[in-house]
């Protein structure tokens, strides 16, 4: 529902992802909007639209994502001890 001026100033104020950076010119950048109210929030290129759909914009999600990815997440820390003492499961990087 946006304006041919309207996507033309978010382009200028995202004219790149607005998540991972990645330049128009490599991919195409969508709009991104609230899914509840509507708001303009943005423009995210497929993948970071994606990902931010997969965790149903729901921002608890994303931080026990981001707290699951770096360890700080006590539930993690339960599993990467069951883990360590399961030697099949570990990749041949982690060995």
């Amino acid at each position: 529902g946006l304006s041919v001026e309207g996507l033309e100033e978010l382009k200028k104020i995202f004219p790149v992802c607005a998540i991972c950076g990645v330049k128009e010119s490599a991919t195409v950048l969508h709009v991104d909007h609230c899914h509840t109210n509507g708001t303009v929030r943005g423009r995210l290129c497929v993948n970071c639209n994606s990902g931010v759909g997969q965790f149903k914009d729901d921002i608890k999600l994303l931080h026990r994502a981001a707290e699951y990815l770096v360890g700080d997440n006590p539930k993690c820390k339960r599993w990467d001890s069951k883990l360590a003492r399961t030697p099949h499961l570990r990749t041949e990087k982690a060995k």
